[in-house]
C-alpha cells in the first residue's frame, strides 16, 4: 500500500470569540490563504484538503479555495468534527493525516 499523506485544515466561520477569522487578512492576504501557503512547503505532504462545514456561512471559505488555491475541499457535520476529519481523510485514500487548525497561519 501506497503511503498517501495528507493536511487536513479544519476550517469554519462561525467562531464564537472572532466570527469569520480564518478569511481576515493578514497584510492583504486571507488568513486561510497563509496557512495553506505555508503547507505547501512541507513536501512529505501528497494532499491538502480544507475540511469546512455544510453551513451556509462557509461557503465563503468554499468560494475562496475554489478562485484562490488549488486545494481539496470537503464539507462535513459542524458538531462533529472527528467525523468530518474520517471522512475526509477516507475519501481522499489517505494513510496519514496531519491535523490543522485554520485559524493559525503560522503553522511551521
Amino acid at each position: 500500500m501506497k503511503v498517501q499523506v495528507g493536511a487536513i485544515v479544519q476550517a469554519r466561520m462561525n467562531s464564537s470569540r472572532l466570527p469569520r477569522k480564518v478569511l481576515m487578512p493578514i497584510l492583504g492576504i486571507p488568513m486561510l490563504g497563509i496557512l495553506i501557503s505555508r503547507i505547501k512547503k512541507v513536501h512529505s505532504i501528497n494532499k491538502i484538503i480544507i475540511a469546512t462545514t455544510e453551513n451556509s456561512i462557509d461557503d465563503d471559505i468554499v468560494n475562496f479555495l475554489k478562485k484562490e488555491i488549488n486545494v481539496i475541499i470537503y464539507r462535513g457535520d459542524e458538531l462533529n468534527v472527528l467525523k468530518r476529519f474520517y471522512k475526509a481523510a477516507k475519501i481522499n485514500g489517505l494513510s496519514h493525516i496531519l491535523r490543522v487548525t485554520g485559524d493559525n497561519p503560522f503553522f511551521d
